[in-house]
């Protein structure tokens, strides 16, 4: 089943306020239950929905059920903060769990996506650099270490701009995730072949 959810989330007891629960068909179409409630708090990976009010629809009938606690499974805390945590502060396998917690809640989670694909695609930065470093130091010689130095600066500059793109491409649904992240770093390691096939020996 599809769920909008409609809430008022208090940071300091950890608990919703009127919850209001639309749980739809597995086409996410037609409207199949509504659950509301005074208090939504959680035990394990269950929603607790206290004085509870369910309505259920069965075509053209209603169905209307009062109970002090509707219990709904599946539903982690993590899905209901009004704040995202910045995925600078998680590891990847953290972020990992923390999108698996997001995703059924329907919020934007692209920006996390392309946040954990750069983080198993910037470790291999520093080959990279290499590729271009190799022929840079080898051109130059003795001849100017500052010229040199403002080279390496400006492929840096220009390596972190495309990210820079390319995360924002992908951010804005012109990109997958994974070819938003990983991009820049196959256009630059072709450039960085390149220059040392070009190289002379």
């Amino acid at each position: 089943d599809k769920r909008i959810y409609s809430y008022e989330y208090d940071e300091r007891e950890g608990v919703l306020k009127q919850p209001v629960i639309y749980e739809f068909d597995a086409e996410g179409v037609h409207l199949s239950r509504i659950v509301t409630g005074e208090r939504g708090l959680w035990q394990e990976d269950e929603l607790l929905v206290a004085s509870a009010t369910t309505i259920q629809l069965n075509g053209a009938r209603l169905e209307k059920r009062e109970e002090a606690l509707q219990r709904l499974a599946g539903l982690s805390p993590e899905m209901f903060k009004l704040k995202l945590n910045k995925p600078a502060h998680l590891n990847s396998q953290q972020l990992s769990d923390y999108i698996k917690a997001l995703r059924p809640s329907g919020r934007n989670i692209t920006p996390l996506l392309i946040a954990l694909q750069r983080k198993y695609a910037e470790p291999n930065t520093a080959w990279i650099m290499a590729l271009f470093g190799i022929p840079l130091a080898l051109s130059f010689g003795r001849r100017s270490a500052v010229a040199a130095l403002c080279y390496a600066v400006g492929i840096s500059l220009a390596y972190w701009g495309t990210a820079g793109v390319f995360q924002q491409m992908g951010e804005y649904g012109l990109l997958s995730p994974m070819i938003a992240a990983w991009s820049p770093l196959l256009i630059f390691a072709t450039l960085g072949v390149y220059l040392l096939t070009r190289m002379r020996t």
